[in-house]
C-alpha cells in the first residue's frame, strides 16, 4: 500500500505559502472595501468588515512569525498584499460604492430642469456660471 507523503521542503516552499497568499488577498481586499465604506460614512458595515479583516491578518501573521527563515512565506505575504490591493479595487469598481462625478455641459436654457431632477434624487449639484467665446449660455 502506497501513501502520498509530502516532503518538508515542498510543504515549506509551496503548500504553506499558498494559504498565506490567499488569506492576504482576502484581508487586503476587505481593507480596501473598509476604507471606502468609512469614507462613504457607512458606519454599520465597516466594523464587521474590520473584524474579519483583522482576524485574517492575525492568523496569517502567526503563521509567518513561526518561521522567520522561510522566505517563501514572506514572498507569499507580500504578493498577497499587492494582489489584494488590486482585487479590492476591482471589487469596489463592481460594487460602485466609490464616488462618481458627472459633468453636464449644456447651452440649453432649461438646465434648471436637470438641476431640479438631480436634487430631487438627492445628488449633490454644483452649477457654475460659464462664459465662453459666444457669451453666456442660454
Amino acid at each position: 500500500m502506497s501513501f502520498f507523503i509530502i516532503s518538508p521542503e515542498l510543504y515549506a516552499c509551496v503548500i504553506l505559502p499558498l494559504p498565506i497568499f490567499i488569506a492576504r488577498v482576502c484581508d487586503v481586499s476587505l481593507e480596501t472595501i473598509l476604507v471606502i465604506y468609512i469614507s462613504q460614512g457607512i458606519r454599520y458595515l465597516a466594523p464587521i468588515i474590520a473584524f474579519f479583516e483583522i482576524v485574517i491578518w492575525l492568523l496569517v501573521m502567526e503563521v509567518v512569525m513561526k518561521d522567520l527563515s522561510n522566505s517563501a512565506n514572506f514572498m507569499a505575504f507580500a504578493l498577497g498584499f499587492a494582489t489584494g490591493t488590486y482585487v479590492g479595487f476591482v471589487i469596489e469598481e463592481k460594487l460602485s460604492i466609490g464616488m462618481v462625478i458627472l459633468c453636464i455641459v449644456t447651452t440649453d436654457a432649461s438646465n434648471e430642469e436637470i438641476v431640479s431632477f438631480m436634487q430631487s434624487e438627492n445628488y449633490g449639484i454644483t452649477t457654475p456660471d460659464a462664459t465662453g467665446s459666444r457669451g453666456t449660455p442660454g
